[in-house]
């Protein structure tokens, strides 16, 4: 279930649309039923602080100041528009400052998806390829920049955008802005309508806060990239798609757009369902690979492996874990073959790192090098990429080229300090201390 969605802030971002859902509809249940919605909203709001989402608590504050001028509480209390846009600024300075290393990489996480959006105006760089690509920009931008600085410290292995709309311009360009922008519109003008006719529905009320909250959400996050997310848009976005309004209220214009729209939205969702039903599929089998890798069946594990990376959907990263274990078995150049196919869905520093240990193997050193570095440069705050570069050019005999990457070894901010760092510092120490010796 992990896989599915992805980390506790993602969890916390679902709960949080149920949970604005739940207190909207309220109004529009009676006897047991308000008891039953009571207890699940409890429970719900529980795991909602447990979870720590920072997102999901912005979309849950936003949606909720949704609700003064729905129940007019705004002027029963006295409460100004003004001070509610302070409230929600102080909100989200607090999250903000809440973890400001997560926020700062968040930063640098935009910078660099804008990056990519301006290089692929039009078109994008295609829907599903961010995996593939950002990586390759945030080596290319640190191969230029400073390797030590705060923000490479901050930088990681990233596949999400968290802004699921500047994901969406980067992979699809200005024709998938436009294309978003025409179905948002529609959106927003049939909620308009909708409560126009049934002003004061409890449905309406809750299915267009929770969509409120989700869209906040998706400004910081990515919950649009996973599928309980996925699911929840899909549902909350039908109610107002299909919600009967009577045929006088539109024009004939406006339902011929309104077919067009619903048949987008049922191949949309149909799709949803077959890919949801082979995703699943795909991290069961994948969950089988792992056991039996762990449980030492290398050569079960390779098979299961090689069927997912056969699967669809293809994810890079079970491909790149079938190359690794070809690497292992010594199928260097299979390996090798892998992980280019491996590169046209996920790139991570493990590809690069992987990539220099096969071509040193290989005797292709030059390459092995360039390789390396870039393992570098894609995450600078791997003291190993650079533990592993300094093992290569001592292997070469380049005291030159090694002494410096033990000098940045040892002068490199330490993020995470554990055993390993501390015997990759005293071995390069070590070595420091034999050349001088020697010199």
């Amino acid at each position: 279930m992990y896989g599915i969605f992805h980390n506790t802030s993602i969890v916390g971002i679902i709960v949080s649309v149920i949970l604005v859902f739940i207190v909207f509809v309220y109004r529009g249940f009676k006897g047991k039923a308000r008891y039953f919605c009571l207890l699940l909203g409890f429970s719900l709001a529980v795991l909602f602080l447990l979870s720590r989402s920072r997102s999901g608590w912005l979309g849950f504050i936003v949606a909720s100041f949704y609700y003064f001028p729905k129940y007019d509480l705004g002027n029963k209390y006295n409460i100004s528009r003004r001070l509610i846009f302070i409230v929600l600024l102080l909100a989200f300075a607090s999250l903000f400052l809440l973890k400001i290393d997560s926020s700062i990489g968040r930063i640098h996480i935009y910078h660099i998806s804008l990056c990519i959006f301006s290089d692929n105006l039009l078109t994008g760089i295609g829907i599903g390829k961010f995996k593939a690509t950002f990586n390759e920009y945030q080596a290319n931008f640190f191969s230029k920049s400073d390797i030590d600085s705060q923000r490479a410290l901050l930088a990681d292995n990233t596949f999400y955008a968290f802004n699921d709309y500047l994901q969406w311009a980067a992979e699809t360009g200005i024709i998938g802005i436009i294309i978003f922008g025409i179905v948002f519109f529609y959106l927003v003008r049939r909620i308009q309508l909708i409560k126009r006719v049934y002003p004061n529905k409890p449905i309406i009320i809750a299915t267009t806060a929770s969509l409120l909250c989700l869209a906040v959400t998706a400004l910081f996050s990515y919950p649009l990239q996973t599928i309980p997310g996925q699911f929840l848009g899909l549902i909350l976005v039908g109610v107002i798609y299909f919600y009967p309004l009577a045929s006088e209220n539109m024009t004939r214009i406006w339902r011929i757009v309104t077919v067009l729209i619903r048949f987008l939205y049922v191949s949309v969702s149909a799709y949803f369902l077959i890919h949801s039903f082979y995703f699943i599929k795909s991290k069961i089998s994948e969950k089988k690979a792992y056991q039996l890798e762990m449980s030492g069946f290398k050569i079960q594990s390779i098979e299961e492996y090689k069927k997912l990376s056969h699967y669809y959907p293809s994810y890079g990263h079970n491909t790149f874990k079938y190359a690794e274990l070809l690497y292992y078995s010594n199928e260097l150049n299979e390996a090798r073959f892998t992980l280019e196919i491996t590169q046209k869905t996920y790139i991570d520093n493990r590809v690069y790192k992987l990539k220099a240990k096969i071509e040193n193997e290989l005797g292709n050193f030059r390459e092995a090098e360039k390789y390396y570095l870039r393992a570098i440069y894609m995450v600078p705050n791997r003291m190993s990429s650079r533990y592993d570069l300094m093992n290569f050019y001592i292997s070469r005999k380049d005291t030159q080229a090694a002494i410096k990457w033990a000098n940045s070894i040892l002068n490199m901010p330490v993020k995470v300090p554990s055993e390993r760092t501390k015997m990759m510092l005293n071995a390069t120490k070590d070595s420091l201390s034999k050349w001088n010796f020697s010199n």
